[in-house]
């Protein structure tokens, strides 16, 4: 029985990296919220560890601690190389994916021009840390340990919320304009509303082994990420999330395969290769999944991260993927809640989230199938005897075994999409009733896996560039409002588009203007990738995306910005 029944703007399930970066964006928005985890506290152990350029933008707009992350990131010098292909890790690879190698260079400049925040490798469990230390400072967020979503029931005015408290053993009732479902893979709220996911559920299965352990004096020659050993009867990956201390082995293994106590240690200390002592600290299972849910959204309920998207993990788009679902979605319930626009808003949520979505779950699914390429070169098969023959023949030094490794690492440069995303993490561009287009120009999605091209049409991510306020280095992102829109113009404009604004008599859009006086272009960026012409002017959604471009004022570009701003309100016009 309930025993008390409270009232929240927003309750978000689930204190993960989604749900804690949720709780972030909607206290930055100014929305009163409820945060529940059944579980007592953060994840212990690491998981993800793929943070992307695009997550790491979003967090600095949500006012993460950049220099915090950077603390708990793997230093570069460990990033040598991203993947490594061996017998056992005591041995020498076979081949490696380098990132720090020339030809890598070009495509390394350019993740540093197109974003403040490049990429980096964070530990799960480190970074839900730091998230869940600036969501429980801001004091619109109330975040409870412990306490399990048990049911729900909507209506036209909310969702009814049932909760279970742990801790003390009691129940309580949460009467929430809006839920948010960042509770994984497994969403009960998703199953609650009967959402199917689509797509394959078994693509593979593993068995992880965390451990602790210090294995630099064997990868010293090749410090890197993920180091791939194969055997004749086993197939393993090792992820070094700190190489000094921290490991994950993943053993592939049978849906429904039983494992003893002792294979665990069995299994690490083969791919191992010598006897450099581990300590075995958890073992877990999982398995490889490529599915999408049905639906985004259930009425007042929506779903975010992997209770609506599972992926596997080649490509680390998983998490990524889920930071801008919530990156979409809280700022246009902020301005719900906040009587600046009507419930038909959220309809644009999934519209413009599936497409990005879908192409992310093919992608991750396509890279995981193309390394079997890696795997044929090696000599894996089904047939034991002549995979270990051919493992045995490349140990050996002669002309044969060079050309064989010769083709390993020629499959292993072909993997480049794995490794390198800028264009799926960047390229994402919206389409629908918050962007205004001519019929001849629709946003065209410029998505490459590995390649990004920086574009001001509308639909797509504003470029990033460097501005300057004074003494203060900013990005274009940094002045983009967190709930209104907001409209870059030039100095030149920035008279007629604040005098058009303030005759609409409208509060809804912030004006920047970018010229010579306060804040002016840092370099030749702006000029470069902006290219804004005198009086022409850009109108940038809170998520960054822009909604609408023109090159030129006049009283027609004015309506059209203005009849937009009808659909931003959820206001029904012809």
């Amino acid at each position: 029985m309930s025993v008390q029944l409270e009232h929240a703007s927003v309750v978000i399930v689930g204190a993960g990296p989604i749900g804690l970066t949720a709780s972030c964006l909607l206290s930055q928005a100014g929305i009163k919220h409820i945060l529940l985890e059944q579980n007592l506290g953060l994840h212990q152990w690491p998981q993800a560890h793929v943070v992307s350029a695009r997550t790491m933008e979003i967090l600095r707009a949500a006012g993460i601690s950049e220099p915090a992350m950077r603390e708990n990131a793997t230093p570069l010098a460990d990033m040598s190389y991203l993947g490594c292909w061996a017998h056992t890790l005591a041995k020498e690879p076979w081949g490696g994916f380098a990132l720090l190698s020339p030809e890598n260079a070009d495509y390394l400049g350019q993740v540093m021009v197109t974003t403040p925040t490049p990429n980096a490798n964070i530990p799960q469990n480190k970074l839900e840390k730091i998230l869940h230390q600036h969501a429980q400072a801001a004091p619109l967020g109330d975040i409870r340990f412990g306490h399990q979503l048990q049911s729900h029931v909507q209506n036209g005015e909310g969702v009814i919320a049932s909760i279970r408290n742990h801790e003390d053993d009691t129940s309580y009732e949460i009467n929430a304009d809006f839920l948010i479902a960042c509770d994984g893979a497994g969403s009960a709220v998703r199953h609650q509303c009967g959402i199917e996911m689509h797509g394959p559920r078994n693509l593979q299965h593993w068995a992880t082994v965390v451990l602790q352990a210090d294995f630099r004096h064997l990868v010293k020659a090749h410090p890197g990420l993920l180091y791939w050993t194969y055997g004749p009867e086993r197939t393993g990956l090792f992820i070094a999330y700190d190489i000094d201390d921290q490991w994950v082995y993943m053993h592939a293994c049978e849906e429904g395969q039983e494992i003893t106590d002792e294979q665990p240690e069995q299994w690490v200390r083969t791919a191992v290769g010598d006897d450099t002592p581990f300590k075995i600290v958890h073992t877990d299972r999982w398995s490889m999944s490529a599915q999408v849910a049905q639906h985004f959204r259930d009425g007042r309920i929506f779903l975010a991260g992997d209770a609506a998207h599972r992926f596997p993990p080649t490509g680390g788009m998983g998490m990524n993927t889920g930071m801008q679902d919530v990156f979409n979605l809280c700022w246009k319930i902020a301005r719900i809640v906040n009587d600046d626009s009507a419930l038909a808003l959220l309809d644009s949520y999934e519209i413009e989230r599936r497409p990005s979505v879908e192409k992310n779950c093919e992608q991750s699914r396509v890279n995981f199938e193309k390394m079997s390429q890696v795997e044929e070169a090696i000599g894996i098969s089904s047939n034991v005897e002549k995979t270990r023959e051919n493992l045995n023949l490349l140990d050996i030094d002669d002309t044969n075994s060079q050309q064989r490794r010769d083709r390993i690492q020629q499959s292993i440069n072909a993997q480049r999409d794995h490794f390198f995303m800028l264009g799926m993490d960047l390229g994402v561009c919206y389409d629908g009733a918050l962007i205004q287009t001519c019929p001849e120009d629709a946003p065209k999605n410029n998505w490459q896996a590995s390649e990004y091209n920086p574009s001001t049409a509308a639909g797509n991510r504003l470029p990033h560039c460097w501005l300057q306020d004074g003494d203060t280095r900013l990005s274009t992102h940094d002045i983009v409002a967190s709930v209104k829109l907001t409209l870059l113009t030039t100095s030149d404009g920035y008279q007629q588009w604040a005098q058009a604004l303030a005759d609409t008599g409208t509060d809804d859009i912030e004006i920047q203007a970018i010229g010579n006086a306060g804040l002016a272009p840092a370099d030749d960026g702006w000029a470069t990738l902006i290219g804004m012409k005198q009086h022409g002017a850009l109108l940038i959604r809170p998520d960054r995306h822009i909604a609408f471009g023109t090159d030129h004022f006049s009283e027609n570009t004015c309506k059209d910005i203005f009849r937009l701003l009808q659909n931003y309100r959820g206001e029904n016009h012809e």
